[in-house]
């Protein structure tokens, strides 16, 4: 019906909108002279950006169960696909706030909004990256790209998150080490 497919255009727009604007303004908040100097507008900014994504995913969520009888999409697949992928997003996010409100970890703190923002960079271009090279590839597969897309992206972006971190992070600042 008309009204159903504005309801879900508005939960479009609203997954869109949330989540690529906490994506940008996740920058302000690894930006380590501004962390540093507003460590005040560095927590309400977090805030802000928890509510974003809270919002946004919901949304993807509500938008992604719809597509249980879809079978362009993978069926059942795809809506379990969809919650593996938002389950990616909120847990690494949950898990850094969780450290930084209730345990008081700055550390654990940080290695987690690593993986949350590497998440949330693997949602969004790995995702796409994935689907758009494997689409034509696999087209007579069915669903097969996008499957392999919903539940690969935000786990690569994790991976390659925690790789950066281990290998090009300074522990100590969370600033790039010198390439040598």
């Amino acid at each position: 019906t008309v009204g159903a497919q504005g309801a879900n255009c508005a939960k479009l727009y609203a997954h869109i909108w949330c989540n690529s604007v906490a994506l940008v303004l996740c920058l302000i908040q690894f930006h380590e002279p501004t962390r540093k100097q507003y460590p005040q507008f560095h927590k309400l900014l977090g805030f802000i950006i928890t509510t974003l994504v809270c919002t946004g995913t919901w949304n993807a969520l509500l938008l992604g169960s719809e597509h249980g009888d879809v079978d362009a999409y993978g069926g059942i697949k795809i809506v379990y696909g969809w919650y593996f992928m938002s389950f990616n997003v909120i847990i690494c996010l949950f898990r850094g706030v969780y450290a930084i409100a209730i345990q008081k970890d700055l550390k654990v703190h940080k290695i987690w909004m690593i993986r949350f923002y590497g998440s949330m960079w693997g949602s969004f271009f790995i995702f796409r990256l994935i689907f758009f090279i494997l689409g034509p590839l696999l087209r007579s597969y069915g669903a097969l790209s996008i499957l392999i897309a919903t539940y690969g992206s935000a786990p690569i972006g994790i991976a390659i998150s925690e790789y950066v971190r281990l290998n090009y992070l300074d522990s100590s600042s969370k600033s790039l080490k010198k390439i040598s």
